[in-house]
């Protein structure tokens, strides 16, 4: 089995460094010419680029230069460049939705392979020598296709010097947990290299248990929108605990979905694009449509949701998050039920030194499912990859 799968790889050289440290050369680089495209056609957005990413606390634009260092344009922040689904009309969406598009990107491949007896969908691009390894972990359903743009942006923020892989698997949390940490045995168990676990949502939580289990091996764990234990505020999640604790209406849930699925094509397309809205991606709809309306994958996004909210019931495991917590980051958002900013304050009072940030550009818990909140969310990561590496 090859060593890329299930990976996202990333590959820095020794004189990579944080963004303010990499020099300027005579031949403008990839990020840069990419900067330039982007003053070209959003003008008014480029110059806020600044303002990518708060800190909390305080709220404070991203690590990508030390304090007091100017940073270079050799690579550019680029998430409000790209940012067409907040504040735009309709008609600018589109507009800058096809002019991106007019740039052509690295594209991820789609693949199966089979880890611990079950065949696993992954994404992958592929670059020479990575020395850093990165899994992404998604969030429930676990559908990879979700995340083709979030991938393909993070290998274009590290001008192709990444090689990227993001795999999913559906069942049970702890089936979750024990087929990501078997795949990491099984494919490093004679790799000196670092590992950086990247997790959404659930994906997070999923995270930190495997760091746990592999603390010699994992150097860095990111969690994005997190998903660490049930917030018994939120109307929505005892709506859908209720559903998934439910057979019956499982059954009922599932049914109704594969109906849609079932239906033409271009019918089941209009369905899913009135229910989900304009502002949801062309590879998010597609992925919606080809892989999510099945009657035996909503039993399973169910099933999975009920054994989530059965163990986030309990409190984090804050001895760990502290024990490491200059390990440990998380991007919280401002109006996510999944991770209110309650537990942001939280993990700020037990674990200080957890990197925390928020974002505050307008996306929402399901970034992948946006253009916009997957390049906003690629670039955050590549960010605090290069920071700390």
């Amino acid at each position: 089995m090859s060593n890329y799968l299930h990976l996202v790889r990333w590959f820095f050289h020794p004189t990579a460094g944080v963004r303010s440290e990499l020099p300027t050369t005579g031949v403008a680089s990839l990020s840069e010419r990419r900067r330039r495209r982007r003053a070209l056609f959003f003008p008014a957005t480029a110059a806020a680029e600044t303002s990518a990413t708060r800190r909390f606390p305080p709220i404070a634009p991203p690590a990508s230069a030390p304090s007091g260092r100017a940073r270079t344009t050799d690579a550019p922040l680029i998430s409000a460049g790209r940012r067409s689904a907040c504040g735009a009309s309709s008609g600018a969406v589109y507009m800058e939705k096809a002019r991106l598009r007019a740039f052509q990107r690295e594209q991820a491949t789609a693949k199966t392979c089979m880890v611990s007896s079950f065949a696993t969908d992954f994404l992958e691009i592929r670059a020479k020598e990575p020395s850093v390894h990165v899994l992404v972990i998604p969030g429930n359903p676990g559908i990879v296709a979700f995340y083709k743009d979030f991938v393909e942006e993070l290998y274009e923020n590290l001008a192709g010097q990444a090689s990227i892989t993001e795999r999913g698997r559906l069942f049970s949390l702890h089936e979750q947990i024990d087929h990501k940490v078997d795949f990491i045995e099984q494919e490093f168990q004679h790799s000196e290299q670092s590992l950086v676990l990247v997790g959404h949502s659930i994906g997070a939580y999923i995270c930190l248990e495997i760091f746990k289990r592999l603390q010699k091996k994992v150097k860095l764990c990111v969690g994005l929108y997190p998903f660490l234990t049930l917030n018994k505020k939120s109307m929505k999640q005892s709506a859908i605990g209720y559903i998934a604790r439910s057979s019956l209406l499982s059954k009922g849930v599932s049914s109704f979905v594969s109906f849609i699925g079932s239906l033409q094509a271009s019918v089941t397309r209009g369905i899913v694009t009135r229910l989900l809205g304009p502002s949801w991606s062309v590879t998010a709809v597609e992925a919606t449509c080809g892989h999510l309306l099945w009657y035996h994958t909503m039993r399973n996004v169910l099933f999975m949701a009920m054994t989530e909210f059965t163990k986030l019931s309990e409190e984090p495991d804050w001895n760990f998050i502290s024990a490491k917590q200059d390990q440990i980051a998380f991007l919280f958002g401002v109006d996510d039920h999944w991770g209110p900013l309650a537990h942001l304050e939280e993990i700020s009072k037990r674990a200080p030194g957890v990197a925390l940030s928020v974002e505050t550009e307008g996306h929402t818990h399901g970034y992948c499912c946006t253009e916009a909140g997957s390049f906003w969310a690629a670039d955050y990561v590549a960010n605090l990859i290069k920071t700390k590496f």
